[in-house]
């Protein structure tokens, strides 16, 4: 019984054996949590800072600095809103990952590592959210029962 007890205990602790739903909780509370922190950091503000921004923006990707910028808007507004939501998630996570490794490789790439490194962590993170999926919790799942039922 003893065995059993510190068995269970180091299996709980260890997260082997992690259900789907425990791993679904949390990759819906990163998607909440980074998807909102992009949307409400980067992402709005320079929705409001619309016509400062759009001029003063660099170009990285020699599309123009204007239209850099709305890809950039695009990607941190609606992006986010869809990773936070599960609505195509994976390929929302790699637009977004793609403005994360642009801002880290290009824009910043001249910049102490300490200034990149949040381009990296979200790089990292929306990465993480392209491999896994958003998990249970998503209206990504919802569609694929649906489509599955149909079947």
């Amino acid at each position: 019984m003893k065995t059993l007890i510190k068995g269970s205990m180091l299996k709980s602790l260890s997260g082997i054996g992690t259900s789907y739903t425990t791993l679904s909780v949390g990759l819906l509370f990163l998607r909440i949590t980074a998807g909102s922190a992009m949307l409400f950091s980067h992402g709005w503000p320079k929705v409001l800072g619309w016509p400062i921004m759009a001029t003063l923006f660099p170009d990285p990707i020699g599309t123009g600095s204007m239209v850099a910028f709305i890809l950039a808007v695009l990607a941190e507004v609606v992006g986010s809103i869809m990773i936070i939501a599960g609505i195509f998630t994976r390929f929302a996570a790699g637009i977004v990952s793609f403005t994360m490794a642009v801002a880290f490789f290009i824009v910043h790439a001249g910049d102490n590592f300490s200034i990149r490194e949040l381009a990296y962590v979200y790089l990292v993170i929306f990465l993480f959210l392209m491999i896994t999926g958003p998990g249970k919790f998503s209206v990504d799942e919802r569609l694929i029962n649906k489509i599955n039922r149909q079947k």
